[in-house]
């Protein structure tokens, strides 16, 4: 059972990213090219982009497709246990794919639909009380970048907020430090 879980409202996501990509844009502009902001904001921009584009695929199916807007999604964190067992399912994979023809070297895609399967709650897409491997087989079937932006949330959702002295503060303080001598 997750540790917590949120519910998002697909329309309201598309409105948020669209307001943070344009303070991403607005951070790269007025950086300097080659800078660590420059570098972060674009960084930042292109991810928003993604999962902007995700966002919109839910919200706007094609007419080729025959499926309803996805408008809302049940995430949550992935506790301790889950997290062990989807890397576990990730190693399986590899390993039953080492015998096979196609010889996976490298498991992001397996890994990234397992990680958001795991943290899958409910969803449109997914039918209720689905199982592990129910959820894995809807969320292949996506968007990629819908996919990206599933990621992104179940991975905001199971870190911890650190207060105070994270690591990024510490290091700006040295830089500081270091200028400032």
């Amino acid at each position: 059972m997750p540790r917590t879980t949120k519910t998002f409202d697909l329309k309201e996501e598309e409105q948020r990213i669209d307001r943070e990509m344009n303070e991403a844009a607005d951070e790269a502009a007025e950086a300097e090219d080659g800078s660590r902001t420059h570098e972060e904001a674009m960084a930042r921009g292109k991810l928003l982009e993604r999962e902007l584009a995700g966002v919109q695929w839910a919200l706007y199916p094609d007419e080729e497709e025959d499926r309803d807007p996805y408008e809302e999604v049940t995430l949550g964190a992935l506790n301790a246990r889950e997290y062990g067992e989807i890397g576990d399912r990730v190693k399986t994979a590899k390993e039953q794919s080492a015998g096979t023809a196609s010889g996976l070297t490298s498991m992001e895609g397996v890994q990234q639909i397992f990680f958001v399967a795991g943290g899958l709650v409910d969803a449109p897409f997914i039918p209720e009380n689905a199982s592990f491997e129910e959820k894995s087989q809807a969320v292949g079937d996506l968007s990629p970048q819908f996919v990206t932006y599933l990621q992104q949330q179940v991975d905001d959702l199971s870190t911890p907020n650190v207060q105070g002295n994270g690591f990024a503060q510490r290091v700006a303080e040295r830089q500081s430090a270091a200028t400032s001598e």
